[in-house]
C-alpha cells in the first residue's frame, strides 16, 4: 500500500511514477465527441502537419484526465487499490 501524501509533502522536482497508457485514435475521437472540441489542430492531420507542431496535438484536458486516472490508482482507499 502506498503512503498517503498531501500537497505539502511534495517539493518541486519530485517524481511520481504510474502505469502507462497508450493514447489511441479512439481516445481522441471520443473526447472530441464528448466535448464538441473538433479544432483542426486536434482532428485534421493535414491541417496540423502545416503548423509549427507538424502533427496533431491531443486535447490538453484529455491528457489531464488520463493523468489523474493513472495517479488515483495509487491512492489508498480509491479505485485500483490492491
Amino acid at each position: 500500500m502506498t503512503q498517503q501524501k498531501y500537497g505539502d509533502d511534495f517539493t518541486i522536482g519530485d517524481r511520481f511514477e504510474t502505469a502507462a497508457i497508450t493514447l489511441t485514435e479512439a481516445h481522441i475521437v471520443t473526447w472530441a465527441g464528448l466535448t464538441g472540441d473538433f479544432y483542426p489542430l486536434h482532428m485534421d492531420r493535414e491541417y496540423a502537419a502545416k503548423t509549427q507542431f507538424g502533427e496533431r496535438l491531443v486535447h490538453g484536458p484529455l491528457i489531464f484526465g488520463l493523468a489523474v486516472g493513472l495517479v488515483v490508482r495509487y491512492v489508498p482507499g480509491h479505485a485500483g487499490e490492491d
